[in-house]
């Protein structure tokens, strides 16, 4: 994981993934999440608990997507 820099605000959160994912940091995505989070992924489907949650995003990640941060709403 890449730090533990930790959302303060919500602002915080798109950032963090963008840092974290561009940088291949599966584990550090998987912590912004509470450790018994349910992430209606894949679709029709449910990833149930930070450990599933970072091994999906270590899936996700081997294909070195890019993310860019948008404006917060």
């Amino acid at each position: 994981m890449l730090g533990n820099d930790k959302a303060r605000k919500p602002e915080d959160l798109t950032r963090l993934f963008v840092e974290r994912a561009n940088s291949g940091d599966a584990a550090g995505i998987a912590a912004l999440y509470e450790e018994d989070a349910v992430m209606a992924y894949p679709p029709g489907g449910q990833t149930v608990g930070r450990d599933a949650i970072a091994k999906l995003w270590e899936k996700v990640l081997a294909s070195a997507p890019h993310f860019e941060q948008e404006p917060p709403l």
